[in-house]
């Protein structure tokens, strides 16, 4: 992390009066190959030779010797080195990546662990306040907390990725300025068009969809959102699209979550159960338009792999939109066959019977449908906390106004990533304008 621009670093403080500096890099496996590429050698292949050479040609003054990629390196080099160290001659300076587990062949860098002096220097990468540090001097202010948290996520702490990224994203001209701090902004129209044709940056945008994944099962909205954009611009967007479909839907911007998931190919949506769920969702909380998302459930039905799921899913909207006989005839033909399926059985159930003024029987149901959401809802992580407050709320209907707040109080302590907020917003959809706050 930074290795090179260390030993950069490091060789300005050398004195040409005193030093004899030799930068060296791995070239092939042959014997003394690193040392050819940086030093002059005789041709003698015997290690007291080159060592002799070396010491020789520096006419007295200290060799530093910065080998980067060390472990790289052939052996015979960096016993060379090492010689030279032992004698007093040369001062090491080289890097490594950290090795974990086993290697495929030896480490050369092995030699030089138990040598006497060694000094190991671990290099972390920046830390989220070290990202807002050096955004901050990027964008001439201070940058929102999940702006710096997702560049951070995308970057992986990594100095030269992050430049790389804010670099091929042009990021001034992505971010707006609110209360004071730089956030990403509206990715625009062409969302989900690539804005920046450089391909090199494959692995970086990997990592912001992942990341972007981690903080919505985290349910942490704002950094989700923050790393939705930046895969926004960078073209990515089908691989957030359940994420920020659903970001849009709770903040009461279903026309726009709707003809975000539109702009992707038809089949993926059909055939993507977390996505369909959403457009499903938009159509029926979102825009009052049940039937349309009840037939394109059962259509999405069709699909192998995943019928009963979306069969689950039509169940649980119909009946949270309060079509009880379509819902109670819809749930006879589900089968639970999994947890996530499981999930959404359990949840319509909790809903029905507290439309039928049930609301013991809907506590039941509804703590079911938390147990096995706590183990199946990865892809939906919103439907946990959505849950826990029907739970209350059933308690609160049943008259048990002790053990409601009991699980109020648990809930509200888990604080950061509870997902109340999420949960209220989605309450609100079924009654009014959705409020999530907006994050940009």
């Amino acid at each position: 992390m930074g290795r090179s621009a260390l030993l950069v670093r490091a060789l300005e403080f050398t004195d040409p009066a005193r030093d004899v500096v030799a930068w060296l890099e791995p070239a092939q496996k042959r014997p003394f190959t690193a040392l050819r590429a940086g030093c002059a050698l005789p041709r003698s292949a015997a290690r007291a030779d080159v060592v002799r050479a070396i010491a020789n040609r520096a006419e007295g003054r200290r060799v530093v010797m910065a080998a980067d990629d060390g472990h790289l390196m052939d052996l015979e080099s960096l016993l060379v080195m090492r010689d030279l160290s032992r004698s007093g001659d040369a001062l090491l300076l080289v890097t490594c990546p950290p090795i974990a587990g086993a290697c495929a062949e030896p480490n050369p860098t092995d030699s030089l662990w138990y040598e006497k002096g060694i000094q190991l220097v671990k290099l972390q990468p920046l830390s989220v306040g070290e990202v807002a540090t050096a955004l901050a001097g990027m964008l001439g202010g201070p940058v929102a907390l999940p702006t710096a948290e997702a560049l951070h996520a995308a970057s992986g702490g990594n100095p030269r990725d992050l430049e790389a990224l804010v670099g091929q994203l042009e990021l001034a001209s992505c971010m707006v300025r609110r209360d004071g701090v730089w956030r990403l902004g509206p990715a625009g129209p062409e969302a989900g068009q690539p804005r920046f044709a450089n391909t090199g940056l494959a692995a970086t945008l990997t990592r912001i969809v992942d990341a972007a994944w981690q903080a919505w099962r985290e349910l942490a909205a704002e950094r989700a959102d923050q790393l939705s954009r930046l895969a926004l611009w960078q073209g990515t967007g089908e691989g957030i699209a359940p994420i920020w479909a659903m970001l849009l839907l709770l903040r009461g911007r279903a026309a726009e979550a709707l003809a975000f998931v539109d702009s992707l190919p038809g089949e993926n949506v059909a055939m993507t159960p977390r996505l369909s769920l959403v457009r499903a969702l938009t159509l029926a909380v979102g825009l009052g338009r049940v039937d349309e998302a009840s037939d394109f459930l059962a259509r999405a039905a069709d699909h192998g792999g995943h019928q009963q799921l979306a069969l689950a899913h039509r169940t649980w909207i119909l009946a949270l939109t309060g079509r009880v006989s379509q819902a109670s005839a819809a749930l006879r033909a589900v089968r639970r066959d999994d947890m996530e399926t499981a999930t959404f059985v359990h949840a319509a159930r909790g809903v029905l019977m507290r439309i039928a003024n049930h609301p013991a029987e809907a506590v039941f149901h509804f703590r079911r449908a938390v147990a096995t959401a706590e183990s199946g809802s990865a892809g939906c992580p919103w439907v946990r906390p959505f849950l826990r407050a029907s739970v209350i709320d059933s308690l609160l209907l049943s008259g048990r106004k002790q053990d409601a707040v009991s699980v109020a109080r648990r809930f509200h302590a888990e604080a950061m990533g509870s997902g109340w907020e999420v949960a209220a917003a989605l309450d609100n959809l079924m009654r009014r304008p959705c409020l999530l706050p907006e994050a940009a």
